[in-house]
């Protein structure tokens, strides 16, 4: 093979040059940078250098494809990479492995590691299944058609657009866990760029928000008809019964009355402690316990040894969610109502009387203050103002007094 006596870089290449060169024949631009010449109109450059003593040579591209000006750029790069310690043979091969798993991942995947990491920290058991029910149905069968780094919001947008609408609530679920997906890939290093899900950047302006659809508020009981629905309450002696009347008097959700086990009652200081992870907020809540109501869970949890205070007859050995609900609906024939309309009732009630401190029935509620600055400096829970208010709510249930 000849090589041009000027491969020492002094004899800089040019358009001209190269077309004057004979087919073989080899030169060095300068730097490391070859050109060899394999046919009249095209020809292949490299990058040289030495490695560990070794002399090593780097395929830049093919020529006119790569004209010398890209050249001299990728002969920069790679001398960069020499200036660091790397080997540049040796980053190429990394790059492409790289890229060979980024171009065999589906979002499918990214998206079940996921669920696999964070399953542990999820509260409900069926969050899981949720995800993946919603995903598999209105997700990976489109995206799962593309590489990873090749989504767009487009294609997002299209996906969520049947059910945009008719189904808002699930379409508002579904566009929220993608979002963390591609999070995930991209702090993984699977991807880079924007999110192509994120609400604010991409996707608010391919479809219209649902800020102005109606909230649909839970069904609730008038006030003033509590006292006449806690007689009628009296009159059934069932768990189902007794747990309504306990959730009512404590303002409380229903999951936090299913899930209440024995040791979260302290009879003796007449309060409820709930742990962080069964609450809304992630954040511990203690409940002031009127007289009724800590009368009530006491009497409850004397008829049986079992952990969970208001006992069912499922494997978990406690109520179901939907226990309360159906006494309500169908053996009280209180339908539309619904359970946790009552924390709305309690806080109609409250509001009524003109005084109770507000953070006080916010607190009453396990609120999340929307007052930053409020939040921030709030180390109170006011559990005395409560303990006033929730027995004064209790004395008001079974007598209709205090109004």
């Amino acid at each position: 093979m000849w090589i041009h006596p000027g491969f020492m870089g002094y004899d800089m290449l040019s358009k001209t040059k190269i077309q004057k060169l004979r087919i073989g024949s080899k030169v060095c631009e300068g730097d490391g940078l070859y050109f060899k010449k394999t046919k009249a109109d095209g020809g292949q450059w490299s990058y040289r250098y030495t490695s560990s003593g070794k002399s090593r040579e780097i395929g830049l591209g093919v020529y006119p494809i790569i004209d010398l000006l890209e050249a001299r750029r990728l002969r920069d790069d790679n001398r960069r990479l020499r200036a660091r310690g790397k080997d540049p043979i040796i980053e190429k091969r990394k790059a492409e492995q790289a890229k060979r798993l980024k171009d065999g991942v589906k979002f499918s995947d990214i998206a079940e590691k996921y669920i696999q990491s964070h399953e542990p920290q999820w509260r409900n058991k069926k969050s899981a299944q949720a995800w993946r029910n919603t995903l598999a149905t209105y997700v990976y069968p489109e995206l799962d058609k593309w590489p990873l780094e090749d989504i767009t919001s487009k294609q997002i947008a299209d996906l969520l657009l049947p059910i945009w609408h008719s189904k808002s609530e699930t379409a508002r679920r579904v566009q929220q866990r993608i979002v963390r997906i591609f999070d995930a890939a991209c702090a993984n290093g699977i991807m880079e760029g924007d999110n192509p899900a994120d609400w604010q950047r991409r996707l608010q302006h391919l479809l219209s928000s649902h800020t102005n659809k109606p909230i649909k508020h839970h069904r609730a009981l008038d006030f003033r008809d509590i006292p006449e629905l806690f007689k009628q309450l009296a009159a059934h002696d069932c768990v189902s019964a007794r747990a309504l009347e306990f959730n009512i008097l404590t303002a409380a959700r229903t999951s936090e009355v299913t899930m209440a086990v024995r040791k979260e009652i302290d009879t003796a200081k007449a309060l409820w402690s709930i742990p962080g992870h069964r609450m809304k907020m992630n954040q511990p809540h203690q409940v002031p316990l009127s007289r009724q109501a800590s009368a009530l869970a006491d009497a409850v949890m004397r008829q049986h040894n079992q952990s969970f205070i208001f006992r069912g007859i499922g494997r978990s050995g406690r109520l179901s969610n939907n226990s309360m609900r159906k006494f309500l609906q169908v053996t009280m024939k209180r339908h539309p109502l619904t359970v946790h309309g009552f924390r709305s009732t309690f806080r109609e009630w409250a509001a009524w009387q003109r005084k109770y401190d507000r953070l006080a029935i916010e607190f009453s509620l396990a609120h999340k203050l929307k007052n930053r600055t409020e939040s921030a400096y709030m180390r109170s829970n006011l559990i005395e103002e409560r303990r006033d208010l929730m027995q004064d709510w209790a004395d008001y249930c079974f007598s209709g007094q205090n109004t």
